[in-house]
């Protein structure tokens, strides 16, 4: 039997005393040997309760299952834990030994531990998100045509989603995750959330059932109205909250988001499903994540974290650009698939870098955000390329001019803005979800005819 696994097989008969001793983690470990947001957010999420949970101490799997189960974000923590968590593991592997800091019974003991839970939430799969089930539940049919705003095609849909939820699902208890004092303290001033929550949970039924097109689209507007933040909104909407809300009830906002403040908005979203992501604790938000680690929001540096979570798209749409045109067009696509006047000006741009001592880069990172879109819209490309991934024009432009202003500096995310922020997350998660299905929903009818 080599060392190695001479190790391991002791370390298996003695993980209860490791665990027991409380052993560091080896997420909280490799956040030592290792800073990266995905592991710093890994060992926030984790710790010790894994290693408890993989080893089943006390029935905590099927605890964790459970809790794991009431939020909507269940795909999000699997994938975590399934993994990144493993791969982090097995990279940080030799450095962290040669480190001194993890030992090698240690490891073993984690490693076990995380492939254990990752098998056991592996029962996940099927559950669905059960916090908005929870919410559909208490629906009738006064409550459907209340949050539909008397649109029949949503009040038909929510309806057929109450009508089948099973017996089983009816008799399962959904716990509710736990809002913050402060939030919870929100609701009982403005009996208006209570209706905004109900709408929140409808997004997240319709999305989930229906997917991401004209439905998700209409039941998105019953909370935001007709409103969508654009690039000439007048100078008063920064300067004066008060006109700012009378522009929004002009547009037939949601009463709640126009009264509650940023966390209020984020942890009922959250927690209903409406935004995947999970309440951490007051003001800190896990919100996704992308291959460089994992995205959070906190509602004390608002303004920053959106500007670098919408900035993810669009490094996400520079990527699919390339990769798409190119593939389609062949490696001139640059040339031949950008407009003219965006081909002049990235190369002058990029001549002016290059006489700066910058180093060569493609021309592609010269262009905005607002010129990505442009390529994405040009006839040809949208026609041929583009249109199976946005699905509609229109909706497509609206969305990189929500992310556009996300992303100006001064487009501060003040107190008592919940709209905006809710309007900036679903739009990132929807355009997210769009690049990342790369038009497979196309692909999947067509070959179901």
């Amino acid at each position: 039997m080599t060392k190695k696994k001479e190790t391991d097989k002791i370390v298996k008969r003695t993980a209860d005393d490791i665990i027991a001793s409380r052993a560091p983690s080896v997420v909280e470990q490799a956040a030592l040997a290792r800073e990266t947001s995905l592991s710093r957010a890994a060992g926030g999420l984790t710790g010790s309760a894994v290693e408890r949970a993989a080893l089943g101490q006390e029935t905590a799997v099927s605890r964790a299952v459970r809790d794991l189960t009431d939020f909507p974000t269940s795909a999000l923590l699997k994938a975590q834990f399934k993994s990144p968590l493993a791969e982090l593991i097995e990279g940080s592997k030799t450095s962290l030994l040669a480190s001194g800091i993890l030992e090698s019974n240690q490891l073993s003991a984690s490693a076990e531990a995380a492939r254990g839970i990752s098998q056991q939430l592996n029962l996940l799969n099927g559950l669905g998100s059960a916090q908005w089930k929870r919410e559909l539940l208490g629906f009738d049919t006064s409550i459907i045509h209340e949050v539909a705003r008397q649109q029949s095609g949503i009040a038909k849909a929510l309806a057929g989603i109450t009508d089948n939820l099973s017996a089983t699902t009816k008799a399962l208890e959904f716990g509710m995750p736990n809002l913050s004092a402060h939030v919870e303290a929100a609701i009982a001033s403005f009996s208006s959330l209570n209706l905004t929550n109900q709408r929140f949970a409808a997004l997240a039924g319709i999305t989930d059932t229906y997917g991401l097109g004209s439905l998700h689209r209409q039941t998105f507007e019953t909370l935001l109205g007709q409103w969508h933040t654009a690039f000439d909104l007048p100078k008063n909407y920064w300067r004066d909250f008060d006109y700012r809300r009378e522009l929004y009830r002009e547009a037939e906002v949601d009463e709640g988001l126009i009264e509650a403040d940023p966390e209020t908005t984020i942890e009922l979203a959250i927690s209903s499903g409406a935004i995947v992501g999970e309440i951490i604790e007051e003001g800190h938000y896990i919100v996704g994540k992308t291959a460089s680690g994992i995205l959070t929001l906190t509602t004390s540096n608002l303004a920053t974290d959106i500007f670098e979570l919408v900035g993810t798209i669009e490094t996400a749409l520079r990527r699919l650009i390339v990769r798409k045109l190119n593939a389609h067009a062949g490696h001139k696509w640059f040339k031949q698939r950008v407009p003219g006047a965006l081909n002049i000006k990235a190369k002058d741009t990029r001549q002016r870098a290059l006489k700066a001592g910058e180093p060569l880069t493609p021309l592609i990172e010269f262009l905005t955000l607002g010129e990505l879109m442009e390529i994405v819209l040009k006839s040809n490309n949208w026609d041929e390329v583009f249109e199976p991934i946005f699905r509609n024009r229109d909706w497509f432009k609206r969305d990189i001019e929500v992310i556009g202003v996300a992303r100006n500096p001064n487009a501060h995310y003040r107190a008592n803005d919940g709209l905006r922020l809710t309007e900036a997350m679903i739009v990132w998660q929807r355009l997210s979800s769009y690049i990342e299905d790369d038009g497979q929903w196309a692909v999947d009818a067509d070959a179901d005819k």
